[in-house]
């Protein structure tokens, strides 16, 4: 104080928030210190403020990508020709029967040309553990994307129910625009 004696005061830090609202997909994502409920009443906020009165916020499921398309061996990665993008299942990890006990891993290399699945055929007794009657916990994908006049760029992501570790360089932000027509992708943001 004024007296040069030690006093009290109460300050408030400051911290960001970020809101990303891609309307073609009419998803907003919500980035903010606090739990889910903080994140809910901010993004019921902006749909207030930026969109009007009538607007409400519809929560994303709490898993936005779906894992069951990695049950399929035939598995396609489709592109557009001019991206010219070489795609493949890398690894896997899946619970078997139901059982949290029973986790297989089997990952086939960045190296290598071959997937998941011929690893998975290689080393585990399909009659015992069927691909159909696991539960994908984790896929692992490896890209070859082609950048002109370099070499192509190998990335290797990860994608669970929730998560997808995909950054945002170019290249990723490509393969991120592919999940939701290959089907991995739910079409909602968490």
């Amino acid at each position: 104080d004024d007296d040069g004696k030690p006093i009290c005061r109460r300050s408030r830090g400051r911290f960001e928030i970020a809101f990303a609202l891609n309307s073609s997909a009419g998803s907003l994502e919500v980035s903010a210190e606090g739990g889910r409920q903080v994140r809910s009443d901010l993004c019921e906020l902006f749909l207030r403020t930026v969109l009007g009165q009538g607007a409400t916020a519809q929560p994303a499921g709490t898993t936005p990508y779906r894992m069951d398309v990695f049950k399929n061996r035939q598995l396609s990665f489709p592109t557009d020709p001019a991206d010219a993008i070489l795609m493949r299942v890398q690894g896997l990890r899946l619970q078997v029967n139901g059982s949290p006990d029973d986790v297989i891993a089997v990952d086939a290399g960045s190296r290598s040309r071959r997937s998941a699945y011929a690893v998975l055929d290689a080393v585990v007794d399909q009659q015992r553990a069927p691909l159909e009657s696991c539960d994908v916990l984790e896929a692992k994908l490896h890209a070859e994307v082609p950048i002109p006049r370099k070499q192509p760029r190998r990335i290797t992501f990860r994608v669970s129910p929730s998560i997808c570790t995909l950054g945002d360089s170019p290249e990723e932000e490509k393969l991120k625009s592919y999940l939701r027509p290959w089907g991995i992708e739910h079409g909602q943001c968490a």
